[in-house]
């Protein structure tokens, strides 16, 4: 699935959109705009295949009032990742290689959770932004490191292992 702007009837481009997926078995590739994830309860479940985020594009995921076990995997691309649950409650988690992404990614509220293992790769992100209703939760027991952090948020590392900030 291929989720593009679409041209308006006076020419411009339309910025974004909301793209809702109940269950996509395929990959996603997003070339531009805003595609949002809506999830409104634990049962909804996320792409299945790889997801593409590519510079001009942002994959914005919105996850409702105390939903967690949620997971996004295989995220590649050099745009921008957003996290803005209803809530600070909901957990995304993390899971499968996201060491192709190298974009941006945006905590703005709720928890984005982490555990690395041997088959599982955090995003290689030029920047992680934690707003101040958001948290990153990282879990490791090996040496790790994690790309530049700004914002006000919350920071929690778990696990035996190290974790370098750069």
């Amino acid at each position: 699935f291929i989720f593009e702007d679409v041209a308006l009837p006076d020419g411009n481009i339309g910025s974004g959109g909301i793209l809702c997926i109940q269950y996509w078995y395929g990959d996603l590739d997003i070339h531009n705009g805003v595609a949002t994830y809506l999830a409104n309860n634990s049962s909804d479940k996320f792409i299945s295949g790889k997801t593409n985020i590519r510079t001009a594009a942002t994959l914005k995921t919105v996850l409702g009032t105390s939903i967690s076990g949620l997971a996004v995997s295989n995220i590649s691309g050099a745009g921008k990742f957003v996290l803005a649950n209803t809530d600070t409650n909901s957990i995304l988690n993390i899971t499968g290689d996201n060491s192709g992404f190298s974009g941006n990614v945006d905590i703005q509220r709720g928890i984005l959770a982490y555990t690395q293992s041997a088959n599982d790769k955090f995003f290689y992100a030029s920047q992680i932004s934690i707003s101040e209703n958001g948290t990153l939760d990282y879990t490791t027991n090996d040496s790790a490191s994690l790309s530049p952090i700004t914002g006000m948020g919350t920071l929690v590392k778990n696990g035996s292992g190290t974790v370098n900030l750069t």
